[in-house]
């Protein structure tokens, strides 16, 4: 019985983090501002968060992306990578979840932080997006 149980307990967690839905974002990089972030969200679960960059200004620049948790009861933000593994690298098209422990290092806040890349020598752009705190299929 005990183990029925906690399949079903397990099958409901799983459900409740594919309903987090996407947020609009948009990254603004010029050569006086070296990153920028998304609004900050409740993250509710040790998930990865999701990106997926729709477009961009300018076709084949990148920028990076870190997961960040936050406390905003204190103003503070901390870079929240998972087995080192700190940046992801976007260009328009590029979909990918982000490794994170925002959630077990007990912040209930997250964001993604970017940073440009590759200019081409324009020495700014803009990109476009979804992202969500929670995803556990993206």
């Amino acid at each position: 019985m005990m183990v029925i149980f906690i399949m079903f307990h397990i099958g409901t967690v799983a459900a409740k983090a594919n309903e987090h839905s996407d947020t609009p974002y948009t990254f603004g990089f010029d050569t006086y501002q070296g990153y920028t972030q998304t609004e900050t969200r409740p993250k509710t679960y040790t998930s990865y968060m999701y990106m997926y960059c729709t477009s961009s200004e300018i076709l084949g620049t990148v920028y990076s992306a870190e997961a960040y948790g936050a406390d905003w009861e204190y103003s503070y933000g901390e870079r929240c990578s998972k087995n080192g593994v700190w940046k992801k690298y976007f260009t328009e098209g590029t979909k990918l979840p982000i490794t994170n422990d925002v959630y077990e290092k007990r912040f209930r806040d997250a964001f993604i932080q970017g940073s440009l890349v590759n200019d081409q020598g324009f020495g700014s752009c803009m990109f476009w997006g979804l992202w969500s705190p929670d995803s556990i299929g993206y």
